[in-house]
């Protein structure tokens, strides 16, 4: 569809809060495991409800409390054995960081399920694209010293990765609820667990693992009771 000057102003909006979500993730990217960010990250889809209910009005249904708890449970217990302040000073500040990503992320979902529907995966993607880098740029040039030329192959590939994320998640949004696409990024922490074990050398503690199994637990539980009201109501349709 042809680019209106609601929808610049939407896909505006929702580039601030990407940019602010990308920020603090890559920033708590420094100082914690990729495994251990990821696994933390993984509380947006128990976000997400939550923050429909505020953008699109959906009613929050009382088995979302139930996963909210038992997935901020699963927070709780990833975050136990981090190593002490001596050796990673900053470990408390990543994990707030990744939580305010999570957040930020959860309404940047939401938002694409909104825009998804009425404008395209092509404008959803260029938009997701196009507006947070025009956010950092300046930023990014002020304070920032440049890459290394050496380096620029690897942000052309993060580019070109990013972007094809950012298409295939407007496609998908755009066919699904929300809640029910948000438990499967959960495949993320296979990968994150894998590229941080053979790349960075990092073996996730074993509450990482606990704490991963908690919020997956609560997701597809959430996901499961969508699925079973969704079926309720066509049958009594």
């Amino acid at each position: 569809p042809a680019v209106t000057p609601e929808m610049w102003r939407a896909h505006a909006l929702r580039g601030f809060v990407i940019a602010g979500c990308a920020t603090t993730f890559f920033w708590a990217l420094t100082v914690l495991p990729l495994a251990e960010a990821g696994t933390l990250s993984f509380i947006y889809p128990l976000i997400v409800p939550f923050m429909a209910a505020v953008v699109l009005r959906e009613r929050v249904r009382p088995q979302g409390l139930i996963a909210a708890i038992v997935g901020f449970a699963g927070v709780i217990v990833a975050t136990q054995g981090a190593p002490p302040v001596e050796q990673s000073p900053l470990h408390a500040w990543g994990v707030s960081a990744v939580l305010i990503s999570a957040g930020l992320f959860s309404i940047a979902m939401v938002l694409l399920r909104q825009r998804a529907q009425t404008d395209g995966a092509p404008i959803v993607g260029l938009m997701t694209s196009l507006f947070p880098a025009m956010i950092v740029a300046g930023p990014a040039i002020a304070i920032a010293p440049p890459p290394n030329w050496g380096d620029w192959p690897l942000f052309l590939l993060m580019g070109a990765l990013a972007a094809t994320f950012m298409y295939l998640m407007a496609r998908a949004y755009a066919k699904a609820e929300t809640q029910v696409l948000a438990p499967i990024h959960y495949v993320e922490l296979i990968f994150a667990t894998i590229f941080g074990i053979i790349i960075f050398n990092e073996l996730p503690r074993i509450q990482i693992f606990l704490g991963a199994a908690l919020i997956i637990a609560a997701c597809l539980y959430i996901t499961y009771e969508e699925r079973r009201l969704t079926l309720k109501r066509k049958e009594f349709s």
